[in-house]
């Protein structure tokens, strides 16, 4: 059972978790052995933290080396029946998104172009917000405060490494081209809706930008429902 504030009874003043400290890694249930990490089964298996996590949002936001990879082992837990190499198509995107010969802006803009991709209307993503079921009731008013012409200065940076995150996570496994372009809309709007609670907080630090990325994540990415509807429903 969960205490107040909806935190695990097993974490000590400081947020660190009493079994790791006092018992080890070993003796962790699956779930909290495996929290935040999320899996890519494709020609290869990947293994990747979520956002979800604050730590794991800071680590992320706060590393520009977001298309680095690491081997650390060999898997037969692989899909190879994709119509398209969701890695290549990820690489690709990643191209766009790291070259510094312009600015952010235009790189976003490459992106939707290339991909066929529409922002949408406002209105529609905000209806859809509000239909999602949320972990925190508070969040859907904070959600409801999503705008596309909101964008925060000096945020860039984070907002890249954001992005990359959510393509990295939802777009390695498109099975086919037009699963990709919903995906990597899925994606984009992640990344707006993070400009726009940036704005609306009027945040300004990584702490605070990671906050915001973590609140995002654990609402829509670790419901299998609200990233479906925002996926494929719109």
């Amino acid at each position: 059972m969960l205490c107040e504030g909806e935190r695990c009874p097993h974490l000590d003043e400081r947020g660190l978790c009493r079994i790791i400290l006092n018992a080890g890694e070993e003796n962790l249930c699956n779930i909290c052995r495996e929290h935040p990490r999320f899996y890519n089964h494709t020609r290869v298996a990947e293994v990747g933290l979520g956002m979800a996590c604050r730590e794991a949002a800071r680590l992320i936001l706060s590393s520009p080396n977001y298309s680095d990879m690491e081997v650390v082992g060999e898997t037969d837990d692989v899909d190879d029946d994709a119509c398209i190499d969701g890695i290549a198509e990820r690489e690709a995107t990643f191209d766009i998104l790291s070259d510094k010969t312009c600015d952010y802006e235009a790189r976003l803009k490459r992106i939707y172009r290339k991909y066929g991709i529409d922002a949408g209307e406002d209105s529609d993503w905000i209806d859809m917000l509000d239909s999602l079921e949320y972990l925190e009731a508070s969040h859907r008013a904070l959600f409801a405060q999503y705008s596309s012409k909101k964008r925060p200065a000096g945020a860039d940076v984070y907002l890249e490494r954001a992005l990359a995150y959510f393509i990295y996570r939802q777009c390695t496994e498109a099975y086919d081209d037009e699963d990709l372009r919903s995906r990597l809309s899925f994606c984009l709007f992640c990344e707006r809706l993070l400009a726009s609670l940036i704005c609306a907080r009027g945040a300004s630090t990584l702490e605070e930008i990671a906050e915001l990325a973590s609140i995002i994540s654990e609402e829509l990415e670790y419901s299998d429902d609200n990233t479906e509807a925002l996926t494929y429903c719109m």
